[in-house]
């Protein structure tokens, strides 16, 4: 559960930092990418291109639902059904005994959290940073925010403060929520402590056993406020297509922010479940941290959209990761893809089915084995995935379709996803041009409202234009490799050498 420590509400830390957010500037082809500035801010929260807009909600891609909206309604409808529940080795790793939720309990504490957020005088659109393994505090607190009308900025966890600190800064948050301690590290005293450097944080909150002062401890707030809680938030016109989350790219050097709403969040999880065949009730295994695509588009929504279970992993091994599965009769594992076929083996025939996960690399994805069902999960950086069955990928040539208005080739094209090269791309094998994305799991806009998004062009119709390439294997789609950077971007961080 979550528990007490720390002290009344603010840090007492009011230092101002010099901290360099993003704007934009013009490149000479007209187009507009992110530079650095002193100030950003959110000039319009319904982030999409009006036009793409209607087209995704008269297809149906697109609708009303938000991610609370669902868990509301499974709430109604089944409130008894196990909703979420934590890893049993949870204290090994971060505080507090392991949790679990009916759909009902969930929903009740999701709204008093919100409440609490509400009460303390967080107001809706400002910024709230996030940083916690994966737990049930960690879900409850990430969706009780979004409930409260606030955006959350998940930040992975291998970030340490001086990344911390210039995400947090680079946004103008106005709280971070850390857990007491991920494995060795002591992450409540680096959350405190980074108050001191930010002028504009107001709140640093808790989640855990073990918090130092300064800290306000979100379940000794919510054992004071007692069972009256309630939220007050009227959700706006439209909320679906209203900003969520902001989530980080690592397409340039320095990370960058990338935006989503409800809408772009459901459109990736359908296309997970469309692609693997989750079903009604799904009991997912998820090891991976509500921080980017991977976490949220392929393990919450997915969760959200099935009315399923959702048991969370913090991955030590492989052998762990498959005795979790099967201890609670997974149906749906999601995992990183080099791991899958050690996972396979493990598993077997009769047990849950794999999710891999292939982030952005030049490794190509291993041949599975016989036994088990795997779908491969080609997650885009954070601007798009592609879920497709290991054994029937889609042939990818030079004779693609054309995007007649725009010239663009297209090579690969769905529901939620088209990915296509610019006419003068030089092969759809190795393109010297960097890959366009559009849909409705695309972003569509910058933070600060405009049309652009981490450093990249968007077209007025919606084409992403990234910094990715394609890796084809005997004429299929293998993944997305680094390729070459845009105009603007110098590519991926190097890993600095060792003396």
């Amino acid at each position: 559960m979550f528990r007490r420590t720390g002290s009344a509400i603010g840090t007492g830390f009011r230092r101002r930092t010099s901290i360099h957010s993003t704007v934009t500037s013009s490149t000479p082809g007209g187009r507009n990418r992110l530079t650095a500035s002193n100030q950003i801010k959110a000039d319009d929260m319904k982030l999409a291109i009006p036009n793409l807009a209607g087209q995704f909600y008269k297809s149906g891609a697109w609708g009303n639902t938000t991610l609370n909206g669902l868990i509301k309604t499974t709430a109604t409808r089944f409130p008894d059904r196990l909703a979420i529940a934590d890893a049993p080795d949870r204290s090994n790793w971060t505080g507090g005994v392991p949790r679990q939720l009916t759909y009902a309990q969930a929903d009740a504490e999701i709204d008093r959290i919100a409440a609490l957020f509400r009460s303390a005088g967080l107001v809706a659109d400002e910024i709230v940073g996030m940083q916690a393994p994966n737990s049930v505090d960690a879900v409850v607190t990430f969706l009780a925010a979004l409930r409260a009308g606030l955006i959350v900025s998940p930040l992975p966890l291998h970030w340490r403060d001086d990344e911390v600190l210039h995400a947090l800064g680079a946004l103008d948050a106005k709280a971070f929520i850390s857990a007491d301690w991920i494995e060795t590290r002591d992450s409540a005293s680096s959350a405190r402590n980074l108050a001191a450097e930010l002028f504009g944080l107001r709140f640093v909150f808790g989640l855990g056993s073990n918090l130092p002062d300064g800290m306000i401890c979100l379940g000794t707030m919510l054992e004071e406020l007692g069972d009256g809680l309630a939220c007050d938030f009227q959700e706006p016109d439209d909320p679906a297509n209203h900003l969520t989350t902001i989530c980080w790219s690592q397409s340039d050097p320095e990370p960058v922010p990338v935006t989503r709403t409800h809408n772009q969040w459901l459109s990736a999880g359908r296309a997970v479940c469309d692609a693997a065949g989750f079903e009604e009730g799904a009991v997912i295994l998820l090891p991976y941290s509500l921080t980017g695509l991977t976490g949220i588009g392929a393990g919450l929504a997915p969760w959200l959209l099935t009315r399923g279970t959702l048991h969370l992993h913090y991955p030590t091994s492989v052998e762990q990761l498959g005795t979790h599965a099967i201890t609670v009769d997974a149906d749906w594992i999601l995992s990183p893809g080099q791991l899958a076929n050690a996972l396979n083996r493990q598993l077997g025939s009769e047990s849950g089915r794999i999710v891999a996960a292939h982030p952005v690399s030049h490794m190509r994805p291993q041949a599975h084995s016989e036994t088990g069902s795997v779908i491969d999960l080609h997650v885009a950086d954070e601007f798009g995935l592609v879920a497709a069955s290991s054994c029937i990928q889609a042939a990818l040539s030079e004779q693609s379709s054309m995007d007649h208005a725009e010239g663009n080739r297209h090579i690969h094209h769905s529901t939620h996803l088209e990915i296509l090269v610019p006419p003068n791309a030089e092969s759809t094998s190795r393109s010297s041009h960097p890959l366009l994305f559009r849909g409705p799991m695309v972003p569509q806009t910058g933070w600060n409202g405009t049309h652009r998004i981490a450093g990249l062009a968007v077209t007025d119709d919606g084409c992403l234009e990234t910094a990715l390439d394609l890796a084809l294997q005997d004429g299929l789609f293998a993944g997305f490799s680094p390729g070459k950077p845009s105009d603007g971007l110098s590519g991926p961080r190097r890993v600095p050498e060792v003396a």
